[in-house]
């Protein structure tokens, strides 16, 4: 025994063995290792087939919209989940007799199937549209039209500088009028004070001169020093006391003349320094109320000549705004002269009060100095009356033209109005809409549902412009357009969702469309629950047909007026009207009777040409759609109402129409050779499950979507 102990014999065969037994544990979990991830690639490929499974049996309703979403009940996608993706594991395939070599099982009772991002999610809904629209949206004709109408943008552009200049224009006008008004009266007030004081101060100077003819010969000195001699006299007889009498009486009656005299020369001197006072004090704010309209005159001035640069590049309607060149600016001449006129005239009655302070007065050359001012005075009140008069009678033949047209506009308007009021609506199209508004309504609905944005206020109802006056509606017309113009600078993901709303849901001319084989999608708008309105209900929500309705009316009248009306102003017959406010309101009263000839065209089914020199672009009901539906950019408001109308229609709660779809199960595989092993191998990171007896036990979670 001690010798075999110390025996060499026989080692080889024991290092032998223990390298036998650690290549066999290493290739024993290395045969296990490998057989876990073939597992677990196997269930991730079986939840696939599930997941995919579940997502091919789509709502075939929803489909007819071009949207995709899930047409099982949440138990019957788990359980067919669960059976295609038992069917496609391993233990399914031959049978449980067939050797495997990963024996995958998963556990039925831990399959867990979440439905989430459902067709309500308006960034879900949206995605889904584009999808959808990418090969469906005639997108070439809606660039080719879009294009096209972006070269009229200088035009329109043009159109409402127009009206904004015309508006700042007649407001200055107006302004400078009523200042010159002002002062006109100012003046007046002035002479007609001037021409009464000449009366009194004539007839004071006539008195002056009476009493100085009585006292000719004769001094203040002089009589006191009689009458102090007559008092020292002492008459002898009853004749001589009479005669006596009589001259102190004479005597004493002259020196109160001397007294009137001199207490009316004071008058006189008083009242002309207190006058003089008061007229400057009037030429004062008169000259200010020509200061005031010179300065708003200047700004006349100054917007015609930005004009003028403006136009050199323009590629508006020239002849319209060659109209402004008529438009009178009165200049600094005109402002000095008015004032250097009442200047003189008051510098006149100025010599005058200046002679009353002489002493002793000069009664003649105050009388021809009287008379000068006064014959001063009435020459310019009636110089500046006959400019005043012949000013106001220009301006009220202006006005009564204006007003002329004006009316013929606001005649044009309440047709439209009128217009705007018959309607293509249905006897249960109340009751539709008490289903799609209020606050429990389907639109309210999927409003709340979305908070990837905030609310978005309403439209505003475009019918209500036409409350507007005539020159107001022609302004906020040629806003419209420009706008228009503006929102067409570049062509966004919007235009997608407009065509997607375009295509799958009818409004006012549809019928007409529809016979001319227009619309090519699998859903029918013919038979929805709202008929020949659902665009203009997505375009505006209002809470009826009649509403809806009138307002496309409204807004499509508001947008022809405004090209109607652009093109008048382009006529050169035009700009002899002489006004710019005359000239735009004869444009608009021209413009709001064709427009009127449009939409019945245009209701009609048929199309018209967006502006007469591009007979080539013409568009139809459809196309004015088209173009508000891109204005009017309020998404979340859009978007709400489509899905309303799509519930609304099929009856199915967008809500519980999943998109996408979560799947987590666990499952496990049996372990060959060394089960502890594998706890270790987990410990070290390479490994995600955990050990269950003699099987490991993985989780796996796979997701799809349409």
């Amino acid at each position: 025994m001690k010798n075999f102990a110390a025996s060499s014999k026989g080692t080889v065969t024991v290092y032998l063995i223990i390298i036998i037994a650690a290549v066999f544990a290493f290739t024993s979990v290395l045969i296990d290792f490998a057989r876990i991830k073939l597992a677990e690639h196997e269930s991730e490929d079986a939840l696939k087939s599930g997941v995919r499974s579940a997502l091919s049996a789509y709502d075939q309703q929803l489909k007819s919209y071009g949207l995709f979403a899930s047409g099982l009940s949440p138990e019957r996608e788990k359980q067919l989940v669960g059976e295609i993706a038992a069917l496609n594991l391993s233990t399914g395939l031959n049978g449980e007799h067939s050797w495997r070599m990963a024996d995958t099982r998963m556990q039925a009772s831990s399959l867990r199937v979440d439905r989430i991002y459902s067709l309500a999610d308006q960034i879900v809904f949206k995605r889904q549209i584009l999808e959808q629209m990418k090969y469906r949206t005639p997108i070439d004709y809606v660039s080719r039209v879009v294009n096209k109408l972006r070269d009229s943008k200088d035009a329109a552009h043009a159109a409402n500088e127009f009206a904004q200049l015309n508006e700042r224009l007649e407001k200055l006008i107006g302004k400078r009028e009523n200042l010159l008004e002002q002062a006109w009266k100012k003046s007046s007030k002035m002479m007609d004070y001037l021409h009464d004081a000449s009366g009194r101060y004539r007839n004071q100077l006539n008195l002056l001169a009476g009493i100085t003819e009585e006292l000719r010969g004769t001094t203040k000195e002089r009589l006191s020093g009689e009458l102090r001699q007559l008092a020292g006299i002492i008459p002898g007889t009853p004749e001589q006391a009479a005669a006596l009498q009589a001259q102190l009486i004479h005597i004493s009656t002259l020196l109160r003349k001397y007294d009137d005299y001199d207490r009316l020369v004071v008058e006189v001197r008083r009242a002309s320094g207190t006058e003089l006072q008061q007229l400057t004090n009037w030429n004062s704010e008169l000259n200010g109320k020509l200061d005031q309209a010179y300065s708003v005159d200047a700004d006349i001035s100054q917007e015609i000549s930005n004009l003028k640069q403006q136009t050199k590049s323009s590629t508006g309607p020239q002849n319209a705004f060659e109209v402004f060149q008529h438009v009178e600016v009165l200049g600094i001449s005109y402002f000095e002269k008015e004032k250097s006129g009442t200047a003189a005239v008051l510098s006149s009655f100025g010599r005058f009060a200046q002679m009353l302070t002489g002493d002793p007065l000069q009664l003649s050359d105050l009388r021809q100095s009287n008379e000068a001012f006064r014959i001063q005075a009435g020459q310019w009140q009636a110089d500046s009356d006959q400019a005043m008069n012949l000013r106001r009678k220009r301006l009220a033949e202006l006005k009564k033209q204006q007003e002329e047209q004006s009316k013929k506009a606001g005649e044009q308007m309440e047709k439209a109005k009128a217009q705007s009021m018959i309607t293509a609506c249905g006897k249960n199209d109340r009751s539709v809409y008490q289903q799609l508004t209020g606050d429990s309504g389907l639109y309210r609905y999927y409003m709340d549902r979305d908070y990837s944005t905030a609310w978005a206020l309403p439209e505003p109802d475009p019918s209500s412009a036409l409350q507007l006056s005539p020159e107001a509606y022609g302004s906020s017309a040629f806003q419209a357009l420009s706008g228009l113009m503006d929102v067409m600078e570049q062509v966004r993901d919007e235009v997608f969702v407009n065509e997607y709303a375009l295509e799958y849901f009818n409004y006012r001319t549809f019928s007409s469309h529809q016979n001319a084989g227009v619309n090519s999608v699998r859903t029918d708008p013919a038979i929805h629950s709202l008929q020949d309105q659902e665009n203009e209900y997505v375009l505006y929500g209002l809470p009826s047909c009649e509403a809806n309705q009138g307002a496309a009316y409204a807004e499509i009248y508001l947008l022809r007026l405004a090209v109607r009306t652009a093109e008048a102003l382009s006529d050169p017959k035009k700009v002899a009207e002489g006004s710019p406010l005359l000239v735009f309101l004869t444009a608009l009263a021209d413009g709001s009777s064709k427009a009127s000839g449009d939409m019945k065209v245009l209701l009609e089914g048929e199309s018209v040409p967006f502006m007469n020199n591009w007979k080539a672009t013409e568009l139809d009901y459809k196309d004015y759609i088209r173009l508000f539906l891109l204005m009017h950019s309020k998404e979340k408001n859009k978007l709400s109402r489509i899905q309303a109308l799509i519930h609304l229609n099929t009856g199915i709660d967008l809500a519980d129409k999943a998109t996408y779809i979560r799947v987590a199960v666990r499952s496990d595989v049996s372990l060959w050779f060394i089960p502890q092993v594998m706890s270790m191998v987990k410990m070290i990171g390479a490994l995600d499950g955990s050990r269950g007896g003699n099987r490991y036990e993985f989780n796996q979670t796979i997701a799809g979507s349409y």
